[in-house]
């Protein structure tokens, strides 16, 4: 299974998490939204991340669940799955397969406040809170039956939650799309959009000059042939 990009689009305000009454001086938050293929046809590892904040670890127990739902056009039944993986990486590290930009993103703008989902760790929520810190701990879910369209993800608070997997704010509502290839399964190193090496942009210009010399030659020969037709 191959990755796709992870759509961040306009939020929907039925589907924004509520982050009311919750006091600013928590000790973490979730922040960043990512998903890997697993090892089987139809199957998704979504995983969510928190920070450390002012030195306190951030492999915390799991809690909450990912609520997943079809978009329109999408057919698919609407499920509730606790988050029952978990990944302590320490100082920015990511699960297996979690590439920035192409299938890990991170909350944006102030806590509590409406967001967006961004690519780069520096234009996230540490523009808001220098001493937040990196994502640090993971929890994660695999949801399977799912086939290619366009999804609605939602973060599910437990009852009485920690601050530790609060979400920072209602960006980590959001819909993305999966495609045919990134359902067949065979785990998270496959991926379908990886950022272009840096030589490729040399590569693609080399392209472009061979064929405006192509293109030169033949008019050069052209102007020719028509030069002596009018001579004959």
């Amino acid at each position: 299974m191959k990755y796709s990009n992870l759509k961040s689009v306009a939020l929907a305000a039925a589907i924004a998490v509520s982050t009311s009454a919750i006091p600013a001086t928590a000790n973490a938050h979730t922040v960043s939204l990512g998903f890997v293929p697993a090892e089987n046809a139809g199957e998704v590892t979504f995983w969510v991340g928190n920070y450390t904040h002012m030195g306190r670890p951030g492999n915390v127990p799991m809690e909450g669940s990912l609520k997943l739902s079809g978009a329109p056009g999408t057919d698919y039944t609407t499920s509730v799955t606790e988050f029952n993986l978990s990944q302590w990486n320490g100082n920015g590290g990511k699960p297996l397969g979690l590439v920035d930009g192409v299938n890990n993103f991170y909350a944006s703008g102030r806590v509590h406040r409406n967001g967006s989902l961004v690519s780069g760790f520096s234009d996230s929520y540490i523009q808001a809170c220098l001493a937040c810190g990196p994502v640090t701990g993971w929890q994660g879910v695999t949801v399977s039956g799912l086939i290619a369209g366009s999804y609605i993800f939602e973060y599910v608070k437990q009852a009485n939650p920690t601050m530790d997997w609060t979400p920072w704010n209602n960006s980590l509502s959001n819909v993305f799309t999966l495609k045919d290839i990134d359902l067949k399964g065979s785990g998270p190193l496959n991926v379908s959009a990886v950022p272009l090496p840096a030589a490729f942009p040399l590569y693609g210009a080399g392209v472009a000059l061979l064929g405006f010399l192509g293109w030169n030659r033949k008019r050069k020969q052209s102007n020719e042939q028509k030069e002596l037709t009018a001579a004959v």
